[in-house]
């Protein structure tokens, strides 16, 4: 399976995949012009990823904005993490917010009430 890694810029968050250690990452402003086709490779990547994934999964999210289409992208991405549990993974999300983002760690909770995966919050 290929590693993804993607640039950030004023748009678009960085992604970086180390699926040999079980590391995802997504960090920055996610507000692509086209979020479905900005987020389809890491989503066909973590498909395949969680058929036989690591012993240990690890999705670091560390957003400081994101529009509602990039919203849908992220959830679509969470829903597929149980799979890596019910494939033996220990799974969890990272949810990183800066100090006193209180839409951002709302946004993380609502997420971690939606997908039945464990949520670790860290305030940055």
């Amino acid at each position: 399976m290929t590693d993804i890694s993607i640039t950030k810029s004023e748009k678009s968050p960085e992604i970086k995949t180390d699926f040999a250690n079980g590391m995802i990452s997504i960090a920055g402003r996610s507000i692509p012009e086209n979020s479905i086709g900005f987020y389809q490779p890491l989503l066909a990547a973590l498909s395949e990823y969680v058929q036989q994934p690591t012993t240990t999964t690890e999705l670091h999210i560390h957003l400081d904005y994101f529009n509602t289409s990039s919203s849908k992208c992220l959830l679509d991405l969470l829903r597929q993490l149980p799979k890596a549990i019910e494939n033996g993974s220990a799974t969890k999300v990272i949810w990183k917010v800066d100090e006193g983002d209180e839409d951002m760690m709302e946004a993380g909770e609502d997420y971690a009430a939606i997908v039945k995966v464990p949520f670790e919050f860290i305030e940055i």
